[in-house]
Parts: structure tokens; sequence; C-alpha cells
């Protein structure tokens, strides 16, 4: 029960995001089964306090729901203050619908591309979202959205299948025809024609860390042993530079 009680009070919260969706319906549901009890039991038994005590949830899930959709009314309210916050904020997302009022009223500066939100996509949908995005931009006179993701090349490649997942860049160290720098401007033009098709204006790379000359063991937050182009910084700056 108090694992309920909490779950409710902090309703919508983001590290529950993927309750989201059927929080609220389950926890009044729960929470409703309390009117039940009551009418089924004496009110001096133990079965009568755990039905008050599933009223008092679907109450306070209620109440939090509530508080909810009000702050998402004064957000879509668009005033001066939120549009000055929200520019500066690149945003993840389920859907492409649900940006719409917040790129159209400058509520967000931007926003996040990665499997999860075009895993059900074509790149042609994908391409005519964001167009639209952009349109209803340029209709309320609002900057251009910052279109990001996450295409280094390797095993960092967010968008593939949809993109070509390109090698990583410390493979072109490894082939011995033709100028590095010029090796890695193609490369870069590849990758960005790519991207360019979709509308991602912003990618997070290339990587310039320079390569662990020790790496850790079992370093799986950062990946650096196989992301990065070279422990050498001039060879980092030459493919970088490309």
């Amino acid at each position: 029960m108090a694992g309920l009680l909490c779950l409710a009070w902090h309703l919508k919260h983001p590290l529950t995001y993927w309750l989201r969706p059927w929080e609220t319906p389950l926890l009044l549901g729960i929470g409703l089964c309390g009117s039940l009890l009551l009418r089924r039991s004496d009110w001096r038994s133990g079965r009568c306090w755990l039905g008050f005590a599933l009223l008092g949830l679907a109450g306070l899930t209620l109440v939090r729901e509530l508080e909810f959709m009000a702050q998402r009314a004064e957000v879509l309210a668009a005033t001066a203050d939120m549009r000055l916050l929200g520019s500066h904020f690149v945003v993840g997302f389920e859907h492409f619908a649900e940006l719409e009022p917040l790129a159209e009223q400058g509520l967000i500066g931007g926003i996040y591309l990665t499997r999860r939100n075009v895993r059900h996509s074509s790149p042609g949908q994908v391409a005519g979202a964001i167009a639209r995005l952009q349109t209803l931009r340029l209709q309320a006179g609002q900057p251009p959205l910052i279109v990001a993701a996450d295409q280094e090349g390797g095993s960092v490649a967010h968008l593939s299948p949809m993109l070509t997942n390109q090698p990583p860049l410390a493979s072109l160290l490894d082939r011995e025809n033709g100028n590095l720098h010029e090796r890695a401007r193609r490369y870069g033009e590849e990758q960005g024609a790519g991207l360019a098709r979709l509308g991602i204006n912003l990618n997070f790379g290339p990587v310039v860390d320079l390569r662990p000359e020790h790496p850790l063991a079992n370093d799986k937050l950062t990946n650096l042993e196989a992301r990065a182009i070279s422990a050498n910084p001039l060879l980092v700056s030459e493919v970088a530079d490309g």
C-alpha cells in the first residue's frame, strides 16, 4: 500500500515516464476497489480500513492528476517567461504530434531523435514530421528548431538502420590509400547528407576524446576504447577537422 501511495504522490514523475500512459487509470482502478470493500465489510474490520486506504489512494491520484493538468495548461499558455526558458531546451519525445503546440508557441528550442521515437516510422514520415514542425515555427515567427541526433558511426548509430551505419571514424586510420583529411571529409559528407535528408541539423559527433592508453575494465558507460578516433591528439584533430 505504501508503494502505491508513493507512486500516486509522485504521479507523472520524469523517472517513471515509462508508466505514464497507464499509471493514472491503474491507480484509480485500484483505489476505487476500496468502495467495494467498504460495502462488503464491517466498519471495525481490517478490510474496512483497507477500503478507506484505497479510497484515499484514488483521491490522491485524482488530485495529483489535476495538478499535472493545471501545470500543463500553464506551460501551454506560453507566457514570455515560459518561452524564454523553453528556448534553451532540446527535448526527447514519444510522438511528433505532442511536439506541435510546444514548437509552435516557442516553448522548446529543439528536439532529439533516437530509435525510440522513430522506430515505427519510415524515413519519409520522419522527414515530413520534422518539416511540419519547422513550418509551424516559421508561421509563428519562431527561429528554426534544433533537430539533434546521435549518429557517430560504429557502435553509436541511434538512427540506423534508417540511416546507413558507417564504420567508426577510427577505421579511417587503417586505410593506406588517399589523404586522411580527404577521407574524413568524404565520411562527414556522407553522414551529413543522410542526416540532412531527414531534416536533422545537429549531430552529436565526432567524438574528439582521446582513446585511453589504459582502458578501464568493463567500461560500459563511455566505451571510449571503441568510440574514440585515436590516442594521438594530432590524428584526432586531423580527422575531426575533415
